[in-house]
């Protein structure tokens, strides 16, 4: 039912999620320059050398996907809350994968460089768009056990 909260929260957790693809996740400075920008993609160098395609970036792919799959499986199940809470807690352990792959992706990928001791990674947009997702996907997940919490109420009337 696309008028309860939860779903919108549902969306804005699909779409938090996809975006993740489209902005960069890291910026690696050197005194205040950008010397490279890292993406789940791929990361350029700005001084116009080789592209560097990061080692997980498909699993991070697979992960993006799955999200994004479940948060609109979840919007469909409106009439099993139950259900919606476990595919949530599937969603909340995709999600803290997710964040926590991309974080150790940017660390360990300062070793690739060889100036990678003079690199400080700087987190950006990408990167807090899953942290979004997951605020998104408790809102959700609240609004489900309200209502959940609503029906058992109603019954228990009749």
């Amino acid at each position: 039912m696309i008028q309860r909260s939860q779903t919108i929260y549902l969306f804005l957790v699909a779409i938090a999620t996809g975006l993740t693809t489209l902005f960069d996740t890291a910026y690696y400075l050197i005194d205040e320059t950008v010397i490279y920008k890292y993406s789940i993609y791929k990361i350029v160098p700005q001084n116009g050398g080789d592209i560097i395609i990061p080692g997980n970036w498909i699993s991070q792919i697979i992960l993006i996907t799955a999200i994004i799959i479940i948060s609109f499986i979840t919007i469909i199940q409106f009439k099993n809350r139950k259900l919606q809470l476990k595919l949530g807690a599937i969603n909340y352990l995709l999600l803290a994968t997710l964040i926590v792959s991309t974080y150790f992706s940017i660390e360990n990928t300062l070793l690739l460089f060889e100036n990678g001791d003079e690199l400080t990674p700087l987190h950006y947009v990408g990167f807090y768009l899953p942290i979004a997702a997951v605020t998104f996907q408790f809102l959700a997940n609240r609004g489900i056990k309200k209502d959940e919490e609503l029906v058992k109420s109603v019954e228990r009337l009749r």
